[in-house]
């Protein structure tokens, strides 16, 4: 690392002023929409509902993707049974499951290649069980929000990161396992 550091600082002094540092991705937020029924239901930029129908209802899905939330890699910091909505955060560094976290979440790319793989990545998820189009299914929905930091130096730049759709796609596949299994 000692032989490194003189090559970094060479680089960075050889970097033009105006270049930035960092690339980040297009990143538009996705908006939460209070339904009558009370449940939150995530949309997408082009308001369509973000999220995995299942046809069964809500309470025979609900400890399932809860069940499923924790085997995914996040951790329940709050949960409230009456709206059927869990939140967790969770702090990682290069991995989850065993794979990479640039599989996961596009947080940019540095000199040393993906953001995501090589920084502090913090994920707050939220994830709602409501009903579907009938009372005899239901919709889980879910929602990352995605940060990095970096892990050296005295820094304290946050880039914004998007999710990949992999992790939710990993959510709803255990739910159906989970699902079949009982």
């Amino acid at each position: 690392m000692r032989r490194l550091m003189p090559m970094l600082a060479l680089l960075a002094a050889c970097a033009p002023a105006s270049a930035p540092p960092i690339e980040t991705p297009a990143h538009v937020p996705p908006r939460v929409q209070a339904t009558n029924s009370g449940y939150d239901v995530t949309l997408n930029p082009n308001s369509e509902a973000m999220g995995t129908n299942f046809d069964q209802p809500v309470d025979r899905i609900w400890p399932l993707a809860v069940e499923a939330f924790i085997r995914v890699g996040l951790k329940v910091n709050a949960s409230d049974l009456a709206t059927h909505q869990v939140r967790g955060r969770i702090t990682l560094r290069r991995q989850l499951n065993g794979r990479s976290l640039s599989n996961y979440f596009d947080c940019g790319n540095e000199m040393t290649g993906s953001i995501a793989d090589n920084w502090r990545v913090s994920v707050d998820a939220r994830m709602g069980v409501g009903p579907g189009s009938t009372s005899a299914t239901s919709v889980v929905a879910t929602m990352l929000t995605v940060t990095a930091t970096p892990v050296e130096g005295t820094s304290t730049t946050v880039t914004q990161c998007s999710s990949k759709g992999q992790l939710e796609a990993m959510l709803a596949s255990t739910i159906r396992k989970l699902l079949a299994a009982t």
